[in-house]
């Protein structure tokens, strides 16, 4: 499939009309490689750096692969049953997104401590080797080169928490073009390979225009334990 896929992206930068485009070739092949290296497949975690936010080379964005992720199966995470399945139907989607093709993108809204962060990890966990998952955190503003990363990918996950720090409220936000930015990306990524999972503590501070249905498929809202969620 790989190539494939390189003889007829090569055929088409040879029918540019520049025809000297080695640039194209070379991300190309680049691309290529990333996809079917170690990485493919794996939990990768994204090294924070100081980096102006429009910066894309998905070259520059430093990862490293995390081994032996500690989590639990979601089964064992005390949830009402209808975040559950809410939860189980995006793992389905990315385990099977060869047969489907399509991808999903859900915010996980609730105070902390209700287990945003648990329920991120056992979703990657469920999914390691189906899809590469990059964990990231809502501090780094790089989402032209997050999402770059991502797209390399096939499936992949971009995990972003706290995304609240990187597309608040427009009226508190001194940096109004990530938030401009990150609607760009998911409007751009509607259908794509991949898949965004992204947490806040109040969904109230994420940007409405960020969290319209369209954006995300699904808002879900994780509230503290209850004794109804763990008695039976």
């Amino acid at each position: 499939n790989l190539s494939t896929e390189l003889g007829e992206k090569m055929f088409q930068i040879k029918l540019d009309r520049t025809g000297n485009r080695p640039d194209a070739l070379r991300d190309l092949l680049i691309n290529g490689a990333i996809n079917n290296s170690m990485y493919q497949g794996k939990i990768l975690r994204v090294i924070e750096a100081p980096a102006e936010p429009d910066e894309e080379d998905p070259m520059d964005l430093e990862v490293e692969m995390l081994k032996g992720l500690e989590s639990s199966a979601l089964t064992d995470i005390f949830l009402p049953e209808y975040v559950s399945k809410e939860l189980r139907q995006f793992v389905e989607c990315v385990t099977r997104y060869g047969e489907l093709g399509a991808s999903a993108r859900y915010l996980l809204s609730g105070q902390p401590g209700t287990a945003k962060t648990q329920i991120v990890r056992s979703i990657a966990k469920a999914c390691e080797g189906k899809a590469t998952i990059i964990l990231a955190s809502g501090g780094d503003s790089r989402l032209n080169m997050l999402f770059s990363f991502a797209s390399i990918f096939r499936p992949a996950i971009l995990c972003i928490d706290d995304i609240d720090l990187v597309v608040g409220d427009r009226s508190r936000m001194s940096n109004k073009s990530v938030l401009g930015t990150f609607l760009q990306k998911l409007d751009g990524f509607t259908g794509s390979h991949v898949f965004v999972l992204a947490t806040t503590n109040d969904k109230s501070m994420v940007d409405l225009a960020a969290s319209r249905p369209g954006r995300f498929d699904q808002v879900i809202d994780v509230g503290a334990l209850e004794p109804r969620n763990y008695l039976d």
